[in-house]
């Protein structure tokens, strides 16, 4: 019976050793998928923040094009205002 008896103890001890290992295991898992799921949200956040200075970027650089497009068409006519001989006012 004391066979039994120290068996039955020594099984019960591994048990609760196992168990306090798996618990400890368990813990550091929750941990480990808490801070996934935060490196998840904030990848998440940052991914809306690039989304927006990309739109932002294409939209000026959209502007530009139009500004400079503007620009050359503007020097255009006055490289063609030049190029005309000057012929005083009607007034002289």
């Amino acid at each position: 019976m004391d066979d039994r008896y120290k068996k039955l103890v020594n099984l019960t001890d591994r048990v609760v050793k196992r168990l306090s290992l798996l618990e400890k295991e368990r813990s550091a898992l929750l941990a480990d998928l808490r801070k996934a799921r935060e490196d998840i949200n904030f990848l998440k956040k940052e991914q809306e923040k690039y989304k927006t200075l990309r739109e932002w970027q294409q939209q000026t650089t959209a502007i530009i094009k139009q500004v400079q497009t503007k620009i050359a068409k503007e020097i255009k006519k006055i490289e063609e205002q030049s190029s005309k001989p000057y012929l005083g006012d009607k007034d002289e």
